[in-house]
């Protein structure tokens, strides 16, 4: 069947080999989780990473091609026709008129103090943004054939009529040449986290499998989700996704296709962040859970997953280019969630051959210090288990 394998390898603004975190933690909030969740960094470099070609996009017969500078009326921020969740959600909400949090300045510190000192620049004296990883996905037709999916964890998700569904049939819209998180997206043991992302057009149905392999038995994963991109959909509280927080890791990618559109980014990123970062007592939406591993801290300074920063408005880099600021704009006008624990202060940023290079290499400059915290859209809630191991509490 037809499909578009969009490459998705992290480009390494800020080059560091050293930030292995290493161990996976469950993400259902269960089982033993161990530190680190997030792939290590690649040892390629910038231009590396733009070079190859495993960023373009290949469209066969069945899927819609979403190219920049294609058909109109079809938005640069839909994925084979579709929208990543509706306008309404809390992925879409401008953050840049909204007042700091009440507890800003105790999770601004918390930040400066407690990040991986393997985050430090250069001159090792303020912590950069950073954008490791090995990411794709994968776009393929309605009606693509269901195959079966042992997974050690339930495959959860929606019903046709909204209704969450805690044990779904385990099969999904897979074949031979899914691409998944690693070097060129390819099927590479067990090692990493291995997310797998398919958006099924038509349907509008995206489908995320975490710690994903194929072998000579058929397609095995830990974690499942099935979401409705048409509708706005969040995990009951207490249920684990593909990622630490319970959200879908995909609506968080930065893109080429959105960052070039006259319209720009419209909805908010994601980063992870180093485990002495991430609250162990609290989340809020669109998180379902908070972390479960015991090395989080319970202070209440330490960010909540579903917690949202905003680049400062006074935040300038005379030197970056158009592509560069686009991300800045989306930074400023919608944030960034913290979604999963990983290495450093972390984005996911889609990699594309047609990236510009310098320009892109300016959002490295940013440092945790030119973000600050406005006021959340949801509460904070304290549901689900505090940690898996004995004897933590």
């Amino acid at each position: 069947m037809g499909r578009v394998h969009a490459a998705v390898w992290g480009i390494t603004l800020a080059v560091s080999t050293a930030c292995g975190c290493g161990g996976t933690a469950s993400h259902d909030g269960s089982g033993d989780a161990s530190l680190g969740s997030e792939t290590s960094a690649p040892d390629s470099s910038v231009d590396d990473a733009l070079s190859s070609d495993s960023g373009s996009q290949h469209t066969l017969d069945g899927a819609p091609s979403v190219e920049a500078g294609g058909d109109s009326a079809i938005p640069a921020n839909t994925v084979g026709g579709c929208p990543l969740f509706p306008a309404s959600s809390l992925w879409h909400q401008r953050v840049d008129s909204l007042p700091l949090d009440p507890n800003h300045a105790a999770y601004e510190n918390w930040f400066k103090n407690h990040l991986d000192d393997r985050c430090l620049n250069n001159g090792g004296t303020t912590f950069h943004t950073y954008f490791p990883g090995a990411f794709y996905f994968n776009v393929v037709p309605s009606g693509q054939p269901l195959v079966p999916v042992s997974t050690t964890e339930s495959l959860r998700g929606f019903s046709a009529g909204g209704a969450f569904v805690s044990d779904l049939p385990h099969a999904m819209p897979l074949d031979s040449s899914m691409k998944v998180e690693g070097p060129n997206g390819v099927n590479n043991g067990l090692s990493g986290d291995r997310h797998m992302v398919v958006v099924e057009s038509g349907s509008c149905t995206l489908w995320e499998l975490y710690a994903a392999h194929l072998d000579s038995t058929g397609w095995h994963g830990e974690t499942g989700v099935r979401w409705d991109l048409g509708r706005d959909e969040t995990l009951p509280d207490g249920t684990g996704s593909t990622t630490a927080a319970g959200d879908p890791i995909f609506p968080g990618y930065i893109r080429y296709d959105e960052v070039v559109s006259a319209a720009g980014i419209d909805h908010a990123l994601t980063f992870q962040a180093s485990i002495a970062v991430v609250a162990r007592i609290a989340f809020t939406h669109p998180a379902s859970q908070r972390e479960a591993i015991c090395a989080s801290p319970t202070d209440p300074g330490a960010f909540p997953y579903g917690g949202r920063l905003r680049l400062k408005s006074s935040y300038s880099d005379p030197s970056a280019g158009p592509q560069a600021n686009a991300v800045i704009r989306a930074l400023k006008e919608y944030g960034a969630f913290l979604d999963d624990v990983g290495c450093c202060f972390t984005f996911r940023l889609v990699n594309d051959p047609r990236w510009n290079a310098a320009d892109m290499a300016a959002l490295d400059r940013i440092d945790i210090s030119d973000f600050e915290v406005p006021m959340f859209l949801d509460s904070l809630r304290n549901v689900g288990p505090v940690c898996a191991n004995a004897g933590c509490q």
